[in-house]
C-alpha cells in the first residue's frame, strides 16, 4: 500500500536493477494440504498428477535450496521473520516460518502467525466489486455517477465518464498517492474521499499509470451503496467465511490483540549503511493509518488463509477445474454437500482482474490488472501483487499457465518477498539462479551512498527570517484542512500542529522566508516550507512539503486566516 506497500513499485524497480530506498520504509510450524470443497473424490490426486513442473524428490530439494537462500537473505536484509506458503495445483504444498516474530523475543513465525498485508488487500476489494458485477447489480463499464451521484473529481468530463473498473486501475490522472496525507493528519475515510474533487491532475485521464490509493476507498463505498453493508461487512461475509480464513480481519484492534502476530520492525533513520532496526509499539500513534485506508491495505492474515485466497485466484485458470466446473463458477466452496455451493466469483471475473488493463512501464511488460499486476515473464507470464505497511511487507504471486502460487508475509519494511518469490520462480523452472536479494542489497546501499553524499548546505551568509512572531497563526488549505503555527518555547523555530490528529512539524529558520522541515513522529521526514509575504512584507501563505505524498514531490499551500 504504502507499498508500496511502497509496494507494486519495489518489485517494478527491483526487475529493472534499482533498488527502491523509499521501500525500506514501508504481514507451531507444520505443512497440511487442502482440497477444493465440492470437487469429486480423487480430484486432488488427478490435479497432483497432472500438474506440471517437478515432484518428489525433486520438489522437495526446491524448498530445501529455497529455505536456505531464505535464511541467508534475511541475515543480509536483517528480517526478523518470515510466513511462505505455496500452492500448486489446488493443493497447498508448502507451509513453512522462519525467524522469530519479533526482534526482541524468541518467538518464532509459524503458518499461523498474523501480518499485515497491505497493498495485496486491493485484490479483496476488487473481488468484492467483481461479485457485484456477477449478480448483475453493475458492469466494469458503468459510469461510477450512474451508481454514486455524489463521486467527484476536480474535472466535470472526468467525473462523468469514470467507470467502475477506472476506480481499480490506477488510470485517474491524479498525482501518484495523491489525499493520502489526510490520513497522516488523522482524516477519515470520507473526507479522504471528498478532497479529490480539489485536486487537480498530473496527466489526462486514461493516459498513464498513477498509484491510487485513495480511489479504493470510492470503490468500497460502492460495494457498500450496492449492498447496503459495510466494507469490512462485506470482505467478512463474503470472503473470509467461506474460504475459512478464519485468522484473517480488517480492523487494528483485531491486529493488535492477536496472539499469534508479528510486531511492525523499520531502519533507524530507513538506511541500511549502519543499520540499526527498531520494534515498532503496538499502540504506535500511527497504526490506524493501514486502516483507514483498508479497502487498499487493511487486511490481516496469515500464509494459512492466504494460501486459501491464492487457491481461489489459481482456479480460474486450474487444469482440472476449467474441464470440470463447479456449476460453472471458479472458486465454488461447497459448505455441506455437492448440492449445496456457494458461487464466489465467476472464472471471468477472476480473469478480468488478473488482465492487464493499464501500462505500468515503456517496455510493456509490466501491466496493472483490478487489483493486481500482469507481468510478461520466462517461462510464463506471471500475475502478482506486493503491499507494504509500516513494518511488515508481502507478495502473492502465481503462474496461471503452470499452476503455480507463493506468497511470502514479512516482518520488515524490506523488499525480500519480492526477491525471494521471483527466485523461488526460477529455481522451481529450472533457470539460471540470480541471487535477487543480494543485488536488491547492493543497490540501495548504492543509492543510499549516491542521496548520502549529497549534503544540503546553508546558503552563505545566512540571511535571518523575520521575526518568528510574525510566521505564528492559523493557515488552512482546501484540502488539508486548518494548521497552527507558533513560536517554540526556545524561541529559535517554529512549530506547525497539522489536523485533527494532530501531526508536529518542526520549522527550522534556512534563509529568509524559507524554512527547513521536520517531522520527528512520523516517517521522520523533511523538507522545505516557503511563506509567501504580501504587499505590506506579511506572510501571508506557506507552501510546505507533505509526508507521504512529499516522497512524490507533493506540496500544501497553507492560506493564513483570520
Amino acid at each position: 500500500m504504502f507499498d508500496d506497500d511502497s509496494r507494486h513499485a519495489t518489485a517494478f524497480l527491483l526487475r529493472r536493477g534499482i533498488a527502491s530506498a523509499f521501500a525500506l520504509i514501508l504481514l507451531a510450524c507444520c505443512g497440511c494440504g487442502f482440497v477444493l470443497c465440492g470437487l469429486p473424490q480423487g480430484a486432488a490426486a488427478e490435479i497432483r498428477d497432472n500438474a506440471s513442473g517437478p515432484t518428489g524428490a525433486e520438489l522437495d530439494l526446491i524448498f530445501s535450496d529455497f529455505e536456505n537462500y531464505t535464511e541467508k537473505s534475511m541475515k543480509e536484509w536483517q528480517v526478523p521473520g518470515i510466513a511462505v506458503g505455496v500452492v500448486r495445483g489446488d493443493e497447498i504444498v508448502y507451509l513453512h516460518g522462519f525467524g522469530n516474530r519479533s526482534q526482541d523475543a524468541p518467538l518464532p513465525v509459524t503458518p499461523n502467525t498474523v501480518f499485515q498485508i497491505g497493498s495485496a488487500s486491493k485484490a479483496f476489494t476488487a473481488a468484492l466489486v467483481a461479485m457485484l458485477v456477477d449478480e448483475g447489480k453493475l458492469r466494469w463499464t458503468d459510469r461510477v455517477v450512474d451508481h454514486l451521484p455524489d463521486f467527484q473529481l476536480y474535472d466535470p468530463w472526468v467525473t462523468r465518464e469514470f467507470t467502475v473498473k477506472d476506480l481499480l486501475d490506477h488510470s485517474s490522472g491524479l498525482p501518484d498517492h495523491a489525499a493520502e496525507d489526510l490520513i497522516t493528519l488523522g482524516y477519515d475515510r470520507e473526507t479522504v474521499m471528498r478532497s479529490m474533487k480539489k485536486i487537480e491532475p498530473t496527466c489526462s485521464f486514461r493516459s498513464g499509470y498513477n498509484y491510487s490509493n485513495s480511489m479504493l476507498l470510492w470503490a468500497a463505498y460502492l460495494v457498500e451503496a450496492k449492498s447496503g453493508r459495510t466494507w469490512e461487512e462485506n470482505l467478512h461475509d463474503r470472503i473470509f467465511v467461506p474460504l475459512q480464513m478464519s485468522n484473517s480481519s480488517s480492523e487494528m484492534e483485531s491486529f493488535q490483540k492477536a496472539g499469534d502476530v508479528a510486531a511492525l520492525h523499520k531502519l533507524k533513520d530507513y538506511r541500511l549503511q549502519n543499520a540499526t532496526l527498531q520494534t515498532m509499539p503496538m499502540n504506535w500513534t500511527y497504526m490506524d493509518w493501514i486502516y483507514i485506508a483498508g479497502p487498499a491495505g487493511g487486511i490481516n492474515s496469515n500464509i494459512i488463509d492466504m494460501a486459501k485466497w491464492l487457491r481461489l485466484q489459481m482456479s480460474a485458470d486450474n487444469a482440472y477445474l476449467a474441464d470440470h466446473p463447479v456449476g460453472g463458477l471458479a472458486g465454488a466452496i461447497n459448505k455441506s454437500s455437492e448440492s449445496n455451493t456457494v458461487a464466489l466469483i465467476s472464472r471471468e471475473g477472476l480473469r478480468y482482474m488478473h488482465s492487464p488493463q493499464n501500462i505500468m512501464d515503456r517496455d510493456g511488460k509490466l501491466y496493472y490488472g483490478l487489483g493486481w499486476i500482469y507481468e510478461e515473464h520466462e517461462p510464463h507470464s506471471i500475475v502478482w501483487h506486493n503491499g507494504g505497511s509500516f513494518g511488515h511487507h508481502s507478495m502473492i504471486a502465481f503462474i496461471p499457465e503452470d499452476d503455480i502460487g507463493i506468497v511470502i508475509l514479512s516482518n520488515s519494511g524490506s523488499s525480500i518477498p519480492e526477491c525471494l518469490a521471483y527466485w523461488f520462480f526460477d529455481r522451481y523452472f529450472g533457470l539460471q539462479e540470480k541471487d535477487y536479494c543480494n543485488i536488491s542489497l547492493a543497490q540501495s546501499l548504492m543509492l543510499e551512498n549516491l542521496t548520502g553524499s549529497y549534503e544540503l548546505k546553508r546558503p552563505e551568509p545566512f540571511q535571518p527570517p523575520l521575526p518568528l512572531e510574525s510566521y505564528a497563526g492559523n493557515y488552512t488549505s482546501d484540502i488539508y484542512g486548518p494548521i497552527n503555527i507558533t513560536v517554540s518555547a526556545r524561541q529559535d523555530h517554529l512549530l506547525a500542529m497539522m489536523g485533527p490528529r494532530p501531526l508536529k512539524n518542526i520549522l527550522y529558520p534556512w534563509s529568509r522566508e524559507m524554512f527547513f522541515t521536520q517531522e520527528p513522529e512520523f516517517l521522520n521526514s523533511t523538507g522545505f516550507a516557503a511563506f509567501r509575504l504580501d504587499p505590506t512584507g506579511k506572510p501571508e501563505s506557506v507552501l510546505m512539503s507533505l509526508f507521504i505524498e512529499g516522497q512524490y514531490w507533493r506540496k500544501a499551500e497553507f492560506w493564513r486566516v483570520g
